[in-house]
């Protein structure tokens, strides 16, 4: 379940009612159907290969020599943020399936509050890995005094302390209710009616830190560094054979200049899956509908559709690091154990492609 407005879950979650009830006889109409379909065969990929190639990326980025670099605490968090997110998505999957434990009480606001912490990490944490990339691309000269350890760490707990205390309103505002629906009595995870129209407040403000802020931040900054290494590439055209090798070397020697390539095409990804989910769910919170919330069952499909698009954001991150890096997936079979692939620190030009 992700950060989605509550009323927006409520129309999916009757959704899935509906495709539940199919079971017992009742026709579904087109719509249902495809969201059926998603929830119960595709969603179950996305989450479980997910949390193998997150749980996997993060061993790798645990060995020595990457634990040294800073950019290395925000992927592990990014990771561990996705890891949430999966874990969440995986009880709408049961939920598809006719186990229903996220409309239970305490379970309800549990997994309402959990879901936006950590899709709001998530996404921030993508934020930290593009900025230490636009200082080690934009401003080689500051990485050893920004790009620390130390400020990573400090970086992180914060964010987590703010989505900790900024999202605790779910909880007192997200209850269940028991709908008649048929014969049958159905309980639903859902705003609480005297809560909504503060709750509209908080997900507009929601949908501009979680969305509208990051991605102009990312947007910016990937901008700027694909202009610097343009920039870059004009300047070593003119410089001679000699010195354009001896500038390489000495850049490459930097841990941080190692994991740019993987980390830009990182940030590159999360915008592309991201921005066709977002636009709609912006248009939901601010257009013609945004007093009310509701929406179209067509509109409703249409974003969870959208919405599985973007949750592959949460579990491609393994794919990419595999294929964007050599020197990742020799870390990874040092620590899965195989020798034979060990773990090289960067000596040579075939080194840096990390």
């Amino acid at each position: 379940m992700d950060n989605r407005t509550v009323l927006e879950n409520a129309s999916m979650s009757n959704l899935s009612c509906n495709s539940s009830r199919c079971y017992q006889g009742i026709t579904l109409n087109q719509t249902q159907l495809v969201y059926q379909f998603l929830q119960v065969y595709i969603l179950p990929v996305i989450v479980f290969s997910g949390l193998i190639g997150n749980t996997l990326s993060a061993c790798a980025f645990l060995v020595k020599e990457l634990r040294r670099i800073s950019s290395t605490v925000y992927v592990i968090a990014v990771l561990s943020a996705d890891s949430g997110v999966l874990v969440s998505l995986s009880f709408v999957w049961l939920e598809g399936l006719g186990f229903r434990l996220n409309h239970e009480e305490g379970m309800c606001q549990f997994q309402v509050y959990w879901s936006y912490i950590c899709t709001f990490l998530s996404i921030w944490f993508v934020v930290c890995i593009t900025v230490e990339n636009y200082i080690t691309i934009c401003h080689p000269t500051r990485i050893t005094s920004m790009c620390t350890v130390r400020r990573a760490v400090i970086t992180t707990v914060s964010l987590l302390a703010f989505a900790l205390s900024f999202y605790s309103v779910f909880i007192v505002t997200t209850t269940v209710n028991v709908h008649n629906i048929g014969v049958r009595s159905v309980k639903m995870c859902e705003t609480g009616t005297k809560y909504t129209q503060l709750l509209v407040l908080f997900v507009n403000a929601d949908t501009t830190i979680t969305f509208i802020v990051p991605l102009v931040l990312i947007l910016f900054m990937l901008i700027a560094i694909s202009l610097s290494v343009i920039k870059s590439v004009q300047l070593k055209k003119k410089r001679s054979m000699n010195q354009r090798h001896s500038n390489n070397n000495r850049a490459k020697s930097i841990p941080q200049v190692r994991v740019a390539k993987m980390l830009y095409i990182l940030s590159l990804t999360f915008v592309i899956l991201s921005i066709p989910s977002h636009i709609l769910r912006t248009y939901i919170s601010f257009g013609p509908s945004s007093d009310t919330m509701q929406v179209s069952e067509t509109v409703a499909l249409v974003h969870a559709v959208l919405q599985f698009v973007y949750y592959t954001n949460f579990s491609i991150k393994f794919l990419l690091f595999a294929f964007c890096s050599k020197n990742f997936r020799k870390s990874l079979a040092t620590a899965l154990g195989c020798r034979h692939f060990s773990y090289s620190p960067v000596s040579n030009t075939e080194s840096t492609r990390l």
